[in-house]
């Protein structure tokens, strides 16, 4: 009888071990199979219910030796489910036979299309009214062959030569201090046909046949921010990479010079050059009397001109990086709550490799105050009286680099190390948060 009693025992143990099965609206599952049969989904949800009850039924009778109730047996078999089963097989071929990757590109291409079109109409009546207040430009042009043009000439070179040239060399040569161009170029001055040019000279030569190329650039940028400050009307100036291939030295001058610039104009810049991009963030951000706005033009699959507020990863500083990698914990915390173990791992890992580059960036920016930087010519001695270092930050960069970098390499099989889940990330993460503040304050 004892050998008897303890085997009851086990057996309620065991049906006590069973997790509830739940098969209802909260669930995707349900709500997708209700979708494509909803007869077959509400017999099952019964089933299921049953079973529960069943169980129960059962582990109430086992403990109170209550071996005169009845408990319903019942039989089913799961193959209703094998037409479904076959049917979301082919709803997943089709998926990868269609490409979703292409078709989410198309459709935020169409979408960033229909953004502009709606902007445009909304700008529409102002452009409209632009064109119509210049229509008097289009009918002067048009009138220009009526007159004699050679003594208009003349006059027109007298008034350039008086009132432009000399002007346009006194600002040249501010300029070429301020970019630190070569001060040796002379400006020759034509006048054909009511219009009057110029040319920078040096000893009589092209200044493109005597100066180097760096030299070249420096020279046609003074040139151009020259002739910006002559016309009054000018409001805004767009420079495509202007720095190509200048040193470190000379690209510091002219970001520096270009943010200047902005106090009086507005100044667009498109460059993929992230260390000129971090110069010119740099010297814009000391300056209160501006402000920038970043935006990152990228090109996905075959969609290009793709517009988004959001700079890249590796231009972005600290701060943006604490908040990319917080929104995307979130996007991880749903993953880890739909239960897909591998799908989890993957992502988590990928998780830690960002903040371990983010304990990089804030190592550099925050603890070195920028005053070194990875990847770049020249070493800023003013932030160094502003670094502190004590062992507390050190001990918390070991800690966040460590926790960060155990998930960046890959483990051995032997260790089966357990994965993290997303309450040690966001402790990590806070670790990241806590250590940046600290540097800040100090």
């Amino acid at each position: 009888m004892n050998r008897t009693r303890q085997k009851i025992k086990d057996v309620v143990k065991t049906l006590k071990g069973h997790i509830p099965v739940k098969f209802d609206e909260s669930l995707s599952l349900y709500e997708y199979l209700n979708s494509v049969d909803p007869v077959l989904v509400a017999k099952w949800k019964t089933i299921v219910s049953n079973t529960e009850i069943i169980r129960q039924n059962l582990i109430q009778n086992l403990d109170n030796h209550n071996y005169n109730s009845h408990v319903t047996h019942f039989t089913n078999n799961t193959s209703d489910f094998n037409k479904i089963s076959h049917q979301i097989k082919q709803e997943i071929d089709a998926l990868f036979v269609k490409k979703p990757d292409q078709e989410i590109a198309t459709l935020s291409f169409q979408l960033l299309l229909l953004t502009d079109k709606s902007l445009l109409s909304k700008l529409y009546p102002d452009v409209l009214k632009f064109i119509n207040e210049h229509k008097w430009a289009d009918a002067a042009e048009q009138s220009q062959i009526a007159f004699r043009t050679n003594s208009i000439t003349t006059f027109q070179g007298t008034l350039f030569a008086r009132h432009i040239t000399d002007k346009y060399s006194t600002t040249f040569i501010e300029e070429c201090v301020k970019l630190h161009a070569p001060n040796i170029v002379e400006i020759s001055q034509q006048n054909s046909k009511v219009k009057s040019s110029r040319k920078l000279l040096v000893a009589k030569q092209s200044a493109s046949q005597v100066l180097s190329e760096g030299e070249q650039r420096a020279i046609s940028l003074a040139d151009f921010l020259t002739e910006v400050q002559l016309n009054p009307n000018n409001r805004g100036v767009i420079f495509d990479d202007p720095v190509t291939s200048l040193d470190h030295e000379r690209r510091a001058i002219i970001a520096k010079r270009l943010v200047d610039i902005s106090e009086k104009k507005q100044v667009i810049i498109f460059t993929h050059d992230i260390s000129f991009f971090a110069k010119l963030t740099s010297f814009a951000e000391l300056n209160q009397s501006i402000s920038l706005t970043k935006t990152s033009i990228r090109k996905f699959g075959n969609s290009i001109g793709l517009i988004n507020p959001e700079i890249p990863w590796i231009a972005q500083k600290i701060s943006d990086r604490v908040k990319y990698l917080r929104n995307d914990l979130v996007r991880v915390k749903k993953i880890e709550s739909e239960g897909d173990e591998d799908q989890y791992n993957q992502q988590v890992k990928g998780w830690y490799g960002m903040l371990r580059e983010a304990w990089e960036r804030c190592v550099e920016e925050r603890l070195f105050k920028g005053a070194i930087e990875r990847f770049s010519g020249e070493v800023h001695t003013r932030p160094l009286s502003r670094i502190e270092i004590n062992p507390e930050l050190i001990a918390m960069i070991d800690e966040g680099m460590t926790q960060s970098s155990n998930w960046v390499h890959d483990q051995a099989m032997g260790l089966n190390p357990p994965i993290p889940n997303t309450l040690k990330a966001e402790a990590d993460l806070n670790l990241l948060v806590s250590f940046a503040e600290r540097c800040k304050a100090n």
